[in-house]
Formats: structure tokens, C-alpha cells, sequence
């Protein structure tokens, strides 16, 4: 663990045993994290009255990147990061004794990068004990349903996103924190790795992620740490081993065909089987769940996927690959998916899972 005195402050590096990190993460030599994914958090106890963040917004991007704070698990605490390396403060005046605290990156990966440099205390003896990491584990790829989008537009569910402006300046609407799959594995006590990428589509030249020309598929960013052109290395899947492996794509790939386009493209269904296959080795263990979300698209690539769950089932023997549909799947909403409708799903990926009776 890196610590310093900076003024009134203690700074210690991120990446110290005391904290316990969730997502992929670049690790920088000083200790810090790059935060890419929409969910990706740090925990940590201390008995410290204040927090700063030593951070760094190095995005060329839009910038627009906003962290979230929770204490004990208080209302969350808005964090909005601004361009360049900044000493931030987030929260002064915290309640005497131990407590934990939650950080947390609430925008979507295609806002840009944001580096956790320093953890800023009051004291040398801040920091206690890490908190305990859940036993259970799921890794969950998406597009922006998954990473939060949209989802703090509170009073606009059922309603398209240009009803609100949504993409804005401000852009405080999108949240990781409530994601269905961020709510799931809370409800289930398990660490999830929310992989959720704007626009992603399974094809790369498909859906929108790091367009508008040329865009990255699912075939591209699956083993990546960051999803972003400009930053594409490979992840160590050894450092996380989930029981549980969530698919929610199929929303983004009608992008490039003519509308009406009849059946699903063979080349669709046989790539996005490929990644699976490629993926079933990496994680020996896990059974996998394959969906779309209540976000309105064309059900035949629900169809499409249930296909591909069957077949491959057969075809690995002994795997649970698993396809499952939300009673609103792709009729529920034109717009991303808001606070109330991300707990619809979450409920119900919840009761799927625990059907599944899971070892873990």
C-alpha cells in the first residue's frame, strides 16, 4: 500500500489489500485503477470524517464521467469527475466510528476512462479491515441497458429517450449502480463484473459502441479490459471466476439491416455461438444465461438466441446454457429502461436464478 501525506490529507493507492475492488480494471504502476465499466466499484471500512478522490478524467471523449459514494449504504452521493487530474472531494463531514464506503462509476464506458489515483483519508489509521467479498460471482455482458442507461430518468418509463433529452450535457441519468444486473447480484449477495457497453452489438461494423463508423462488436471487446479503440487489452480471466455467465444482447444488431430483413443472418447466430464457444473453456464452471431486455426490438433475435442456447446445451455436455425471457421482453419500453422497470427485470432474473439452484 502507496501512502502520503498531501496537506491535511493521507492518500493511499487503491489497489492495497484493504480495499476490495469489483470489474476490470487497468492497474497503473502506482497503484491506481482505471475504471472503464459502468458498475465497477472499490469498498473499503475506515474511520475516516472525510474522502477525497485523487482522480484523473483523461478522456478525449465526451468527459461527461460521474462516480457515485455510499456510506453504509446511505443514499447515494453524486461525484461528477472533471477533465484532468483533480483533487475532488466527495464527501466531508462523514459520522464518527468505522463504516463502510462504496465508490463506484455510474457512466457508461463510452464517456471515456477515469483513473482512481489515491483514495484521500484524514488520517494514517484510516483505513480497517477490508469487507468481506461475496462468495457467489457472475460476469455480465450487455449493451447500455445493462450498463444503467438511462435508468435515473425517474418518471419517463414507457417513454422514448428524446423525451428527456437523455444524452444531454449534464448526463446524470445513467447509472451502473441500477442496472438489472447490478440489482440482481445485490439481491443474490454476489460480486458481478458488469460488462454492460453502450450500443454493442455481437458484430463488429454493427449496433453503434465507438461508431459512428466502424464500430466494435461483441467478437472484439469480450476478452478486452476496456471496450474502447483506443485501449483494447486483453483481460486475465483467471482473476475472476464467475458461477454465473449473463448475455444480454440482440437489441443493437438490426442496425445495419433494411427493416423487415428476414431471418436473423446465419453468419449472426453462428458468431455469437463462436464467442460462447470460446468462452465455455475460459470459465469450466459456470453455467450460462443468455436474454434480451424489455427494451422494444424484434423478438426474432430472442428466437435467434433461444436456438443457440438449445443447440449449444447439446452440443457441451454437461454445461447449463440456458436461455431465459423477461415477461416484457422486447415490448416493455422504446426508451432505455428507467429506475422501475430495471427492478422489473432484476426480480425477475432473480427468481430465474434461483430456480437454477446454482452450487455456489
Amino acid at each position: 500500500m502507496i501512502e502520503r501525506s498531501l496537506g491535511n490529507w493521507v492518500a493511499f493507492a487503491p489497489d492495497s489489500p484493504s480495499f476490495v475492488e469489483s470489474g476490470r480494471f487497468t492497474r497503473t504502476l502506482s497503484g491506481g485503477l482505471t475504471f472503464h465499466y459502468a458498475g465497477s466499484q472499490i469498498r473499503f471500512r475506515t474511520a475516516s470524517r472525510h474522502l477525497a478522490f485523487d482522480i484523473e478524467n483523461s478522456s478525449d471523449r465526451r468527459g461527461l464521467v460521474s462516480f457515485g459514494v455510499r456510506v453504509d449504504g446511505s443514499p447515494e452521493i453524486v461525484v461528477p469527475i472533471p477533465r484532468g487530474r483533480n483533487l475532488v472531494p466527495a464527501v466531508i463531514g462523514l459520522p464518527e466510528g468505522e463504516k463502510e464506503i462504496l465508490i463506484y462509476r455510474r457512466s457508461d464506458n463510452w464517456d471515456g476512462p477515469a483513473t482512481l489515483h489515491q483514495v484521500l483519508l484524514d488520517s494514517v489509521d484510516a483505513l480497517k479491515h477490508p469487507p468481506t467479498r461475496p462468495s457467489r460471482r457472475m460476469e455480465c455482458y450487455g449493451d447500455s441497458v445493462t450498463a444503467g442507461g438511462g435508468s435515473d430518468a425517474v418518471g419517463y418509463e414507457g417513454m422514448a429517450d428524446g423525451a428527456i433529452g437523455l444524452w444531454g450535457a449534464e448526463d446524470w441519468v445513467n447509472n451502473g449502480f441500477h442496472s438489472y444486473a447490478a440489482l440482481a447480484a445485490r439481491a443474490l449477495n454476489a460480486e458481478a463484473h458488469l460488462l454492460g457497453i453502450g450500443g454493442l452489438a455481437v458484430l463488429n461494423g454493427t449496433g453503434y459502441h465507438d461508431g459512428p463508423e466502424n464500430m466494435l462488436g461483441w467478437e472484439t471487446t469480450w476478452d478486452k479490459i476496456s471496450p474502447l479503440r483506443e485501449g483494447l487489452e486483453p483481460w486475465d480471466f483467471s482473476q475472476f471466476r464467475p458461477h454465473l455467465v449473463t448475455v444480454a444482447l440482440g437489441q443493437n444488431d438490426s442496425s445495419t439491416l433494411a427493416p423487415g430483413d428476414e431471418p436473423v443472418p446465419d453468419h449472426w447466430k453462428a458468431r455469437y455461438r463462436e464467442i460462447l464457444e470460446q468462452l465455455l473453456p475460459v470459465h469450466p464452471e459456470a453455467a450460462f444465461l443468455l436474454f434480451t431486455t424489455v427494451l422494444c426490438h424484434d423478438l426474432k433475435w430472442d428466437r435467434a438466441i433461444e436456438e443457440i442456447a438449445q443447440e449449444l446445451s447439446l452440443a457441451s455436455a454437461g454445461r447449463r446454457i440456458e436461455f431465459f425471457s423477461f415477461s416484457r421482453a422486447g415490448i416493455g419500453t422504446p426508451g432505455h429502461p428507467r429506475f422501475a422497470e430495471q427492478e422489473e427485470m432484476a426480480a425477475e432474473l432473480v427468481n430465474k436464478i434461483e430456480s437454477m439452484h446454482l452450487p455456489w
